[in-house]
C-alpha cells in the first residue's frame, strides 16, 4: 500500500434505516470511522435525496480522507466508500456492514493506491 486503501462496496439492502433515518446513517458513519480508528475531522454529514431520487447520502471527512455513503430508496440499493491514506482492516468492515444492511447480495472491491 503506497497510498492508501480504497474499499467500495455496493448492496442489496434491507434495512429500511439506512433509507430514512438520517441518525442511522449518521451513527453509521461514526462507527465506521470508530471501528478502523481513523481521527475523524468533522461530525457526519447526512442529506435527503430528491422526490424523484429518494434516499440518503452522507460523508465524514476523516483525518487521512472519507466515508461516504449513497441509499437508494426506491432500488433497494446502498453503495459506500471508505477511502484511507492510512491502512486499515477490511474485514471488520464488511461483517459490519453485512449485519447493518442485513444484506443478502453484497459486492465489494479494494483497490490499492
Amino acid at each position: 500500500m503506497e497510498n492508501g486503501k480504497h474499499l467500495i462496496v455496493n448492496a442489496d439492502c434491507n434495512n429500511n434505516l439506512m433509507f430514512n433515518s438520517i441518525s442511522s446513517v449518521y451513527e453509521l458513519l461514526e462507527s465506521l470511522a470508530d471501528k478502523l480508528s481513523l481521527i475523524r475531522l468533522t461530525s457526519p454529514y447526512v442529506i435527503k435525496g430528491v422526490e424523484n431520487n429518494p434516499g440518503l447520502t452522507g460523508f465524514i471527512i476523516i483525518d487521512t480522507s472519507h466515508i461516504s455513503i449513497h441509499s437508494f430508496t426506491k432500488k433497494k440499493f446502498v453503495a459506500l466508500d471508505i477511502y484511507s491514506c492510512k491502512g486499515f482492516d477490511h474485514e471488520i468492515v464488511l461483517d459490519f456492514l453485512k449485519q447493518k444492511f442485513a444484506s443478502k447480495n453484497f459486492h465489494y472491491s479494494v483497490v490499492e493506491r
